[in-house]
């Protein structure tokens, strides 16, 4: 069978732009994290389809890219079935809109998802201010100094931050309207701020008249977990989802560790450490606290469970097979995400490397 010739003719300039966006995607000079990605990865043997790509961590802002440049990139990314992402700043609003549009034009232009990290714009409703801490019986403020270097304070002090907060996620959230371009994934990680009830949390707001007079049974520890969580879900849902779903009805957005539950919490950050007297399951040598499901009052799309192989866990099981230590606790976790959310919210899980 013959090919007629203009076929041949299309077919053939197609290659010759194929290898030609190939020699431009490999003659330009990414960032180092950049290139680790693409020398690292594949082109899809099949379509990604609707299916989301993947997030990883180096694949995000590429720096100050022109037009071509960033559609180069764009593309060769998504041929790896990868997302490009940019970071939106609390600081430096011109130069970060700037580049992040530039990005966003490219993918729109592609039909490709476009991607946001708001988590510097959260960061940080403690943000030291003496007004942020709390006070004890004698009107002393003070912060809660178990959670490393973050200065924790009073739950019940954070209503003046929120505006501050909200502003920073309308700004760019505003602009990308204006721009004509939707955002279809944003999340954050946002998790060493706001209220939060592991670590000496519990003791701290009972040496607080503030909390006392708010929290009735402070001294149950469900009940200050279930306060302070919704708290917690308030805050989140004011100033991020709120203000990006007010702007884009169809966005997926969410935050570390925020996930619908069964009530239990199969792993540990890195800041946090058990407390005796909380309430916990055992598991061979592990102790899975007890969590209050504060998925429903942040207001987001999307869940997102933490895969966490973090170094303690390797002591929590006795499994002959130590690499199924890693695993028995990771199907916990996702095990209880797939259950318990409904079939409607996409599950994205934050996947962690830190084995030792």
């Amino acid at each position: 069978m013959k090919i007629p010739l203009f076929f041949g003719i299309y077919l053939f300039l197609l290659t010759q732009l194929s290898h030609a966006e190939e020699l431009n995607a490999a003659m330009y000079k990414w960032p180092e994290k950049i290139q680790i990605v693409l020398d690292n990865t594949k082109p899809l043997q099949f379509e990604r389809g609707t299916r989301l790509p993947l997030y990883l961590w180096p694949a995000m802002d590429p720096g100050d890219l022109d037009k071509a440049t960033a559609e180069i990139l764009v593309k060769e990314l998504d041929h790896r079935g990868i997302g490009l992402v940019c970071s939106w700043s609390p600081e430096n609003h011109e130069k970060t809109l700037s580049r992040c549009l530039t990005v966003a034009r490219a993918q729109k232009k592609l039909g490709v998802p476009v991607n946001v990290n708001a988590t510097s714009c959260l960061y940080s409703f403690f943000n030291g201010d003496e007004r942020t801490a709390h006070v004890d019986s004698r009107g002393n403020p003070f912060f809660d100094d178990s959670f490393g270097s973050k200065k924790m304070g009073c739950p019940f002090a954070l209503d003046f931050r929120k505006d501050a907060i909200r502003e920073r996620i309308e700004f760019y959230a505003k602009a990308y309207n204006d721009a004509g371009i939707d955002i279809d994934f944003i999340w954050a990680d946002w998790e060493v701020d706001g209220p939060l009830e592991f670590n000496s949390a519990h003791e701290a707001s009972k040496k607080c008249v503030r909390c006392r007079r708010h929290i009735e049974d402070i001294d149950n520890f469900p009940v200050f977990q279930k306060k302070l969580r919704d708290i917690r879900s308030g805050l989140q849902r004011y100033a991020f989802s709120e203000p990006v779903r007010t702007l884009f009805s169809d966005v997926l957005v969410g935050n570390y560790a925020v996930y619908p539950h069964n009530g239990c919490r199969y792993w540990y950050d890195y800041f946090e450490y058990y407390v005796d007297g909380q309430p916990y399951i055992a598991d061979q040598n592990a102790k899975y606290r007890l969590w209050y499901n504060d998925f429903p009052g942040t207001g987001y799309t999307f869940a997102m469970p933490v895969v966490y192989p973090w170094a303690r866990l390797f002591s929590w099981y006795d499994f002959e097979d130590s690499d199924y230590r890693w695993f028995y606790n990771m199907l916990l976790v996702a095990s209880n995400a797939g259950e318990n959310t409904p079939s409607t919210i996409p599950v994205i899980s934050f996947v962690h490397w830190h084995t030792i």
